[in-house]
């Protein structure tokens, strides 16, 4: 056999081939349920874990303060579509090393969601603190829940984002410790545990650094936002106040009854600059079990 016809049965006519297991019928079919297989399995590891995160890790729009969008993206092509994507490629029954290939795909899609799912829990606010005149995300890699002096902040960083009030240590010796630290690269006062004081207790310091309406909902589309929100909350404008929200990724504006000092929602708009166009996209409802 020369080497023309070598090459021509690689591609086509050979039963091994790689081209001509996509001809085989019977071999297509089975390519096409280890797919589907894998697929569901795939699918349903990652709706439970995205389901988990966003409501569990991420409530209140946290996620997109967080910016970890792109992370969640990786974690769904390579766990979604290059894994199940690869098992069609390699699956044959005939193959002796189909196991080995199996194996490794599986390793892989493991360890890469493995790594994203790290990642995510890394970034996940374990408090939103309130310091000076914002709401601060905590994430887990910088919360010291140990450090808490009051046993309400003394919370696992797998749990669910706990609210707390900070104000900076009246010693001038823990204060410019603080301010040292976050000059040098350090963690900020909001995420210094132990100076946490109960988030209730303070609601009144929390509900006055609330921002005037008319430097937030400046626009048209920003007014009907806010109207919209009002509207579908059954809510009075009176009984709420508005004030930033910082997360690694961007501002925000949260909506906090000034009963409760507890977010109604947010609005995608950073009150620290004046923002005069832009997509808006207001929270309506919320869940609210994070007191």
């Amino acid at each position: 056999m020369n080497k023309t016809t070598t090459i021509n049965t690689f591609f086509v006519s050979s039963e091994t081939g790689f081209f001509a297991q996509f001809i085989n019928k019977t071999l297509l079919k089975k390519k096409v349920k280890a797919f589907t297989t894998h697929l569901f399995l795939s699918a349903l590891l990652l709706s439970s874990f995205f389901y988990f995160a966003v409501s569990y890790w991420f409530p209140i729009n946290s996620l997109q303060l967080s910016g970890i969008n792109q992370v969640l993206m990786i974690i769904l092509l390579v766990d979604l579509i290059l894994g199940p994507s690869l098992t069609f490629l390699v699956f044959n029954p005939d193959k002796k090393s189909l196991k080995f290939d199996l194996l490794a795909i599986v390793i892989m899609q493991l360890a890469m969601f493995g790594y994203g799912a790290y990642t995510v829990y890394q970034a996940h606010p374990v408090y939103i603190t309130f310091t000076v005149d914002r709401f601060i995300l905590v994430p887990a890699r910088d919360a010291n829940p140990v450090e808490a002096v009051y046993d309400e902040y003394h919370t696992s960083r797998f749990a669910k984002p706990l609210f707390a009030y900070v104000e900076s240590p009246k010693e001038t010796e823990k204060r410019n410790k603080v301010l040292f630290e976050s000059v040098l690269g350090g963690l900020d006062l909001d995420a210094h545990a132990e100076y946490y004081l109960p988030y209730q207790d303070n609601k009144d310091k929390i509900i006055k650094k609330g921002l005037p309406i008319d430097e937030i909902f400046i626009n048209e589309e920003q007014k009907q936002s806010l109207a919209t929100f009002l509207q579908v909350n059954n809510l009075d404008i009176k009984d709420i106040v508005f004030i930033p929200v910082q997360g690694k990724a961007k501002f925000m504006t949260y909506a906090i009854d000034k009963t409760s000092a507890m977010p109604l929602g947010v609005f995608d708009i950073d009150p620290w600059q004046n923002v005069k166009t832009g997509d808006l996209q207001p929270v309506t409802k919320i869940d609210n079990n994070n007191e």
